[in-house]
């Protein structure tokens, strides 16, 4: 089985995906996760054009999915769009990144400690899952756990 700490970065960058700075507030980092956000928000203002705006506007207005019913009709609103998405994708390699380098930099510590590099885990007592130690909940059911029963 493996370890729901080495999926960390990779459920980061998925989150990414979706919204520039979400796989870094996944792994607790706060101030990268606003700075992806805010450099998304800055890009944005400064190369999006009155024409993809109303674009995007037309886009949403259609509802959820998000689907254009026509293609942009200029090249520069598919070239800002681009932008915007080379920023999200960035956003997203970035907590891949940070995610890997964070658990090389756990493990590392463990190995000088001597102890194992692998997490404890407990049993939740509602799904009979494995749940981290330092969860005070269990994220498959959402059911909290007394620190006294995770035995």
């Amino acid at each position: 089985m493996v370890s729901l700490r080495r999926l960390k970065p990779f459920v980061a960058g998925i989150l990414g995906v979706f919204i520039a700075g979400l796989g870094h507030l996944f792994l607790g980092r706060w101030r990268r996760a606003i700075a992806w956000m805010a450099l998304v928000i800055v890009v944005g203002e400064l190369f999006f054009s009155p024409e993809t705006l109303a674009f995007l506007e037309a886009t949403a207005a259609g509802g959820f999915p998000f689907v254009a019913e026509q293609p942009p009709s200029s090249p520069v609103v598919l070239e800002e769009l681009l932008l915007v998405s080379f920023v999200i994708v960035a956003s997203a390699v970035d907590a891949v990144l940070v995610g890997i380098r964070t658990l090389r930099a756990e493990d590392a510590a463990a190995a000088n400690e001597g102890e194992p590099a692998e997490e404890e885990t407990w049993t939740c007592p509602n799904c009979r899952k494995d749940v981290e130690t330092d969860m005070e909940f269990c994220p498959w059911c959402a059911e909290p756990v007394d620190p006294e029963a995770r035995g």
